[in-house]
């Protein structure tokens, strides 16, 4: 009689590289989180997306905060990066870099994607996983403030803006008018009660933050 010889079952996706980072598996959680919130979500779920088994996020991770982070923090570093690649050559003009910055990260918050993992940290996450949160803050808006405040110290140098300038200061302020900007904007019905196209209030509020840049006082001197 015949010997039956028996299958090794295959292993899977997760199994076969037990060395490589799950990038699957952490994109497929934050879009649970996302959807559903830090609170409500659980790993059941974020394994019937990934496609893998609880336990499988278990081999990975000590539990919900530890998969939250990593996902976050993959999130972060790939649009920080993204961030990097838009601002260009070195050796273009600063005033151009900081456009390049300006349109890459308001372009970023056009997707409703970004806006709901907004949502997400700015709701639950932060009362619920405060060190996930502060994580989300640092490598995220940190990392895109001190970005942009070199940017501006390379202009002062270069002479292109004021001397007088505060770059922390200034950086900050353009900071917080887009982010606020884009809360009203998308999220809080502004462009409904009183529209404006995406491409005037970018270009527009630019101008007016880099002609501030520009500007040099003139004391008038009594004759």
């Amino acid at each position: 009689m015949a010997s039956t010889k028996l299958k090794t079952p295959r292993p899977s996706r997760w199994e076969r590289r037990p060395e490589a980072r799950p990038d699957e598996l952490l994109d497929a959680a934050l879009e649970v989180f996302a959807a559903r919130g830090y609170r409500a979500t659980r790993l059941d779920e974020v394994a019937r997306a990934a496609g893998v088994t609880k336990g499988t996020i278990y081999h990975y991770f000590a539990g919900k905060e530890q998969l939250l982070l990593a996902a976050v923090r993959r999130r972060q570093q790939k649009k920080i990066a993204e961030i990097r690649e838009a601002l260009g050559d070195e050796s273009d003009p600063v005033s151009v870099r900081i456009a390049r910055l300006y349109h890459s990260v308001w372009e970023r918050w056009t997707d409703p994607r970004a806006r709901q993992v907004l949502r997400l940290m700015l709701s639950d996450v932060s009362i619920e996983a405060p060190e996930v949160f502060r994580t989300w803050m640092r490598e995220g808006f940190v990392t895109n403030l001190r970005m942009l405040t070199s940017l501006i110290e390379q202009g002062k140098a270069q002479g292109d803006f004021r001397s007088d300038v505060d770059a922390e200061v200034a950086a900050r302020l353009l900071q917080s008018a887009m982010v606020f900007q884009m809360l009203l904007h998308f999220e809080w019905g502004m462009n409904e009660l009183a529209p404006i196209s995406n491409n005037r209030l970018v270009e527009q509020g630019l101008d007016v933050f880099m002609r501030g840049l520009r500007y040099e006082h003139h004391r008038d001197t009594e004759s």
